[in-house]
């Protein structure tokens, strides 16, 4: 574990390992608990009434008056601050008028583990919309928010915008250029440019908006497989608030993490993305990696309470796929002994294939139920990575972005401007879906492992990404039949 301080206080780190999943079903957030310098004091976000005409005028004045030990200040969709707070001083800002309500700051997880050709399966390929040709001569026009760890430069990236949330300070920090490998791996699943190299996303070419909202102070570790990362929830809630500034420009956000309710308090994250799908923004968010139902309702030993921010009405959550082939029918690969192919070679980790359950069903790691709104391949897939380079992953991560892609080729029509654009597309993405594919998922058993847990399923199959119709909903378009493009442009990223 590396902790890193962040004003004044010590953040928390979370260790997730890629490629590990198979062996267990427990998820990949590995969270420690908080320890700050000054042990009377904890970090929490204050979240100020709507009332309030000038909330860094009340974050000073708790800071003045109370020691509050200011972090973020929140001026737009929520109103207040981040601040780490003696226990005295809790309870007085508590009782201040102009105070709404006081949460604990929680700690969010990556959702990623673990290259199958995840495009032909979603049939991005066969769009004629898209132009996927390996030649660079059409990109989506559309701009895809990657809130995460930082996304790196890459030469199939068309990166052109970054902040960073995840700093000391009341602001996000324009221009600031750290990067994890997994946001970058995330970025390109949704947009890498179709070309004759690397690999093509579902919006091929589209603008990507680096929003670093996630500790990347581990770097890239020596441990091939390893990273460490952080995250407080109230750097999450500065970075959707930045989107939402933002949001005359980009169309659509993706989220690859989430923590558990118990874990960080959902009011303010989930008022943040009210209002920015308010403002036309599409999220999409990891249903996460524990096995487990997303709202905690099906209850079980690994299911405390819900998981979030999949678990918000205003996000499209999504599941993960197991495929093997690229192809429906379920006929895959036996991924008992073979799964992950990468260059015509099976992968293993520490002499063991990496396997994530039968063709065509639900990844044995995916969460799932009533909140899920539809899947998308997860599981060995290969994409962008630190350096120029091309890496496999597996989890929730790699499926949300596959489906942030696809949004943004629905949004590219017409940047989506209130709630009922927003809707239309998430309910029209909805519609598109397939149900070759069959929902189920393990159910742990004591002294067994992974492969010999009995199946059940949620009483809910969501639908399977789809992409063969490129008619955008009424809602969100320009012209009928016609998903927006644009000529590629070779200039003016900030790769």
């Amino acid at each position: 574990m590396v902790v890193s301080s962040r004003f004044a206080r010590n953040s928390v780190v979370c260790l997730f390992a890629l490629g590990v999943l198979a062996a267990s079903v427990a998820g990949l957030g590995i969270s420690a608990s908080a320890a700050g310098a000054d042990s009377s004091a904890a970090p929490y976000i204050v979240v100020l009434k709507d009332d309030v005409a000038h909330p860094a005028n009340v974050a000073h004045r708790h800071e003045n008056n109370r020691g509050a030990n200011l972090g973020h200040i929140y001026r737009a969709g929520v109103e207040g601050y981040s601040a780490e707070l003696s226990a005295g001083a809790l309870n007085a800002i508590k009782q201040d008028p102009n105070v709404d309500y006081v949460v604990p700051d929680g700690i969010v997880h990556l959702d990623s583990q673990s290259t199958g050709p995840a495009v032909r399966r979603v049939f991005a390929n066969t769009n004629p919309k898209l132009d996927i040709d390996e030649v660079d001569d059409v990109r989506v026009d559309a701009d895809i928010a990657i809130l995460d760890g930082g996304v790196a430069p890459h030469p199939d990236l068309n990166i052109v915008a970054r902040t960073d949330c995840a700093v000391a300070g009341p602001n996000c920090q324009d221009g600031a250029a750290g990067f994890n490998n997994h946001a970058t791996h995330v970025a390109g699943i949704a947009a890498a440019i179709d070309n004759n190299f690397g690999v093509v996303g579902t919006a091929p070419g589209a603008r990507i908006w680096s929003v670093k909202v996630l500790d990347s102070s581990g770097g890239i570790r020596e441990e091939p497989d390893e990273e460490v990362t952080a995250s407080y929830a109230s750097d999450v809630v500065a970075g959707i608030l930045w989107v939402l500034a933002h949001s005359s420009q980009i169309e659509v956000a993706n989220m690859s993490f989430g923590c558990y309710a118990s874990e960080c308090s959902p009011g303010p994250m989930r008022e943040a993305i009210a209002a920015a799908v308010s403002a036309g923004v599409v999220f999409t968010a990891a249903a996460g990696n524990q096995n487990v139902d997303v709202l905690g309702e099906q209850q079980g030993p690994l299911s405390p309470d819900p998981y979030q921010p999949a678990a918000f009405a205003d996000v499209i959550a999504v599941s993960a796929l197991e495929d093997s082939d690229g192809a429906p029918g379920g006929t895959g690969p036996n991924p008992s002994s073979e799964a992950c192919r990468v260059d015509g070679a099976f992968v293993k980790k520490n002499g063991t294939y990496l396997h994530f359950g039968q063709d065509d069903t639900l990844a044995n790691f995916s969460n799932y139920g009533p909140a899920v709104d539809i899947a998308a391949p997860g599981t060995c897939i290969l994409s962008t990575w630190p350096g120029g380079g091309y890496q496999v992953l597996s989890g929730t991560s790699m499926s949300a972005p596959m489906v942030a892609g696809a949004v943004a080729g629905l949004a590219a029509a017409k940047n989506p401007n209130n709630r009922v654009e927003v809707e239309s597309i998430r309910n029209y993405i909805r519609s598109l879906g397939n149900y070759n594919w069959i929902d189920q998922h393990p159910v742990p058993q004591p002294g067994k492992t992974v492969d010999e847990f009995p199946m059940a399923f949620d009483g809910v199959q969501e639908p399977l990404l789809d992409m063969r119709i490129p008619v955008p909903p009424a809602a969100a378009t320009a012209e009928p039949n016609e998903i927006s493009q644009t000529k590629a442009k070779l200039n003016g990223s900030v790769n």
